[in-house]
């Protein structure tokens, strides 16, 4: 099999004021194909090909997303909001596949986990209390639906996509006797 494809990105942003900006943008991103086979034993290195190698088929993701950025009170608090929602078809991920033959039960082959629906919301922001200091703040949810169960074996990801992101932080600046 020979695959390729090309992505692209279109965006569109408008500037209500100089301190807020509210964007839309498309995008498609893809990855090639893959095989998934194992080595049988004792067969000679030519005759490691055949019907058993099957295709994987590329991935794609579609994604739309909408929000804003901000920088208000003479850029002192930042604060960005972001809505996305994207199409994924044919992930590709590793998955564990029962093996009686491997010293642990199973061997680590990739697989098509089929299409997949991933929507969320991240939330970005900074405030800078003084020259010196600043705190900031993220968050994130996700949510995911796997839409054929049967490709997938079941209705979850694996790795599993973290529902809930939060981090908290801050930044304080000072010199150093020593000029540091």
């Amino acid at each position: 099999d020979d695959w390729s494809e090309v992505d692209w990105r279109a965006t569109v942003d408008y500037h209500p004021t100089d301190d807020l900006m509210v964007y839309g943008t498309i995008s498609k991103a893809y990855r090639a194909g893959s095989f998934a086979y194992s080595i049988l034993d004792n067969v000679p290195g030519p005759d490691q090909s055949g019907d058993f190698i099957q295709p994987i088929p590329p991935e794609k993701v579609i994604n739309k997303e909408i929000g804003f950025r901000s920088e208000l009170f003479n850029s002192r608090l930042r604060f960005n909001l972001t809505y996305f929602d994207m199409e994924y078809s044919d992930r590709q991920n590793p998955s564990a596949v029962s093996d009686p033959n491997s010293p642990v039960g199973f061997t680590i082959q990739l697989r098509n986990q089929g299409n997949i629906d991933i929507d969320g919301l991240e939330l970005d922001t900074q405030l800078v209390v003084t020259d010196n200091f600043s705190l900031n703040a993220s968050a994130g949810w996700v949510d995911t639906t796997v839409n054929d169960v049967c490709v997938n074996n079941g209705i979850y990801l694996f790795p599993s996509p973290a529902k809930e992101s939060y981090q908290v932080g801050g930044l304080w600046d000072f010199d150093l006797n020593n000029n540091g």
